[in-house]
């Protein structure tokens, strides 16, 4: 970890967090890791933490909160990556940490389905400038594009693409 956090090339901590959707661990096994890797990354520095969150909203968020500086100098910027949850669980992880954290966006959101609607409900919650896509590759491709491992090759720039025309949630053209 040390020499990792001394290059000039790595940028972020991560990924870390809570999966409670598989139970490959116990949940308080995962709380313990998850509140114990954050606190690393704050007394080392680190300028950004990558975290997974999957059915593990309100968890995510109080160990965030317990864990992490929201404001100031000191706070780092924090990413939550392949976001799956609802609006308000992105509302409040918005409040939460106002200046420093992002939420990021995959082709889950075009899933034909109650969790991608779910998905795209919380997208509209998100500000733009909070907004971040990613292709989460191979995994969560686009709808139509055999996701769980079939969509190496799409790119960020494709998912725009489909959030804009497709989707319909980005009204910004």
């Amino acid at each position: 970890v040390e020499c990792l956090r001394a290059h000039r090339r790595a940028i972020a901590w991560g990924e870390c967090g809570l999966d409670f959707s598989v139970n490959a661990s116990p949940h308080d096994v995962q709380r313990q890791a998850f509140a114990a890797q954050l606190q690393r990354a704050v007394v080392e520095g680190v300028r950004a933490i990558v975290v997974h969150s999957r059915d593990a909203a309100d968890d995510t968020l109080a160990i965030l909160v317990a864990s992490v500086p929201r404001t100031g100098a000191d706070a780092p910027r924090i990413h939550v990556h392949c976001f799956s949850d609802d609006a308000a669980a992105a509302t409040s992880l918005l409040h939460a940490f106002p200046d420093t954290l992002y939420i990021g966006f995959t082709g889950n959101v075009t899933f034909a389905s109650a969790f991608g609607e779910r998905v795209r409900a919380a997208v509209a919650a998100v500000p733009l400038e909070r907004l971040l896509l990613e292709t989460d590759s191979p995994y969560q491709a686009p709808d139509g594009f055999g996701g769980g491992g079939g969509g190496g090759g799409l790119g960020a720039g494709w998912l725009l693409e489909t959030l804009v025309k497709r989707a319909g949630l980005l009204d910004v053209f």
